[in-house]
């Protein structure tokens, strides 16, 4: 497969938005402190996201989304957001206790994991990438990567 242009702006897009992560953990887990609980600190987080996405939505030239609308979407849709809560909330209580980089490291293991899962059986109509021994090389390398960077 070769690279393009739009592909490489693609991937330096998602490891921008990877650096976010840690950043966004050990900030949230600061909060925390200051807030005095981590609960606390996660309500802020999603609403800081909340006004600023609903900002972006609008400013793009788009209406937010009709409570009709939203009636109708399948129950399994909106586990996305408890998903988000699950994970900032692991972020924000983990990040003091096991430090970023360990946190990071766990995260990111079981992010593969449901990856490459994800992806060989295209769950949730996303495109089909099975899994090839070429790929499991690409993840336990990677995992291999993030085992030693905490060591």
């Amino acid at each position: 497969m070769s690279l393009d242009i739009l592909h490489i702006v693609y991937i330096t897009l998602a490891v921008m938005s990877g650096m976010m992560l840690p950043t966004q953990g050990a900030i949230n887990a600061n909060l925390s402190h200051f807030l005095y609980h981590p609960t606390q600190a996660a309500w802020v987080s999603f609403a800081g996201g909340l006004v600023c996405m609903s900002l972006l939505t609008l400013a793009m030239g788009y209406a937010l989304p009709e409570v009709s609308l939203l009636t109708e979407v399948p129950w399994y849709l909106w586990i996305g957001g408890l998903m988000g809560v699950i994970g900032v909330t692991s972020y924000v209580v983990l990040t003091p206790k096991i430090g970023v980089t360990s946190m990071m490291a766990a995260a990111l293991a079981g992010q593969m994991l449901v990856a490459v899962t994800i992806d060989h059986f295209g769950w949730f109509k996303t495109p089909v990438n099975e899994i090839s021994p070429v790929r499991i090389l690409g993840v336990l390398s990677l995992l291999g990567g993030v085992y030693l960077a905490k060591r």
